[in-house]
């Protein structure tokens, strides 16, 4: 059984850094195709429904939308915060299923050395990790309180390898169905911290590659075994600046991920 919450998809000109992979793409010249390169522009996501991704802390902290990495210095770590708003509130929460899809600069056909996080990659997993543990914050609702365990990949949509230029962050983390948790309806509630290493720099190029994190899908499992699927869409830039192509027209975030398969 799955239940699905309403709330919007995709608001309109929200996906310029997904676009912008598109463009980059052998995608760009399909006919279907709905989209039209423009000069490259300044770009700021949006967020879409009850997904929110942040770096360092939830949305709270109204920390900045797009970042530069500093690519002379090793140990310094990026850390993003996945977060959700829930229209419904649910008291019997067992596990959950999250993706944060990752598009990294203009090859289509090769993922940079900096950003290969998977097993046997250039940065390696060892550099890259996801964890539920939030009982050092505060701004937001913690909903594991530090009792799930965490389990994650670093791959392709459908493997451990990443498709291309493009990767996609899946966790899943988990307690005994004996002690199921609460979230509450329109609490912001921390979901996921995604921490990724740089002290490969003198190693592994394309540290300064521009780069887009979509958080694409937020599961939870109930302990009655129904599935609550949270619709929604938020998305962070690295290194754009003023880089990054915008679109000339939006489409549903359901239609970008079909031109991929």
């Amino acid at each position: 059984m799955v239940a699905r919450l309403p709330g919007c998809r995709l608001a309109p000109a929200a996906i310029a850094c997904v676009w912008a992979c598109l463009c980059a793409s052998p995608l760009a010249a399909r006919a279907d195709a709905p989209l039209v390169c423009m000069d490259p522009l300044a770009s700021r996501p949006s967020q879409s429904g009850g997904f929110r991704l942040n770096f360092e802390d939830c949305s709270l902290a109204n920390g900045p939308r797009g970042r530069t990495l500093d690519c002379t210095d090793p140990s310094l770590p990026t850390v993003m915060v996945a977060s959700v708003v829930t229209p419904a509130s649910y008291d019997s929460i067992i596990a959950d299923l999250g993706y944060v899809d990752v598009f990294v600069g203009y090859d289509y056909g090769s993922m940079p050395p900096f950003w290969q996080f998977h097993t046997g990659g250039c940065a390696g997993a060892g550099r890259f990790s996801v964890s539920s543990d939030f009982t050092s914050y505060g701004l937001c609702s913690d909903l594991w309180h530090g009792l799930a365990a965490t389990g994650y990949q670093y791959g392709g949509s459908a493997g451990p390898l990443p498709d291309g230029n493009r990767a996609r962050i899946k966790w899943t983390s988990w307690i005994p169905p004996g002690i199921p948790v609460p979230i509450a309806a329109g609490a912001e509630t921390y979901i996921a911290r995604i921490s990724l290493r740089q002290d490969h720099l003198s190693q592994c190029d394309g540290c300064s590659s521009w780069v887009c994190l979509v958080y694409v899908l937020q599961e939870f499992w109930l302990s009655d075994r129904t599935i609550v699927a949270v619709d929604g869409y938020d998305a962070l830039t690295l290194n754009c600046g003023s880089g990054c192509p915008t679109p000339t027209r939006a489409s549903s975030w359901g239609r970008v991920k079909s031109l991929y398969r």
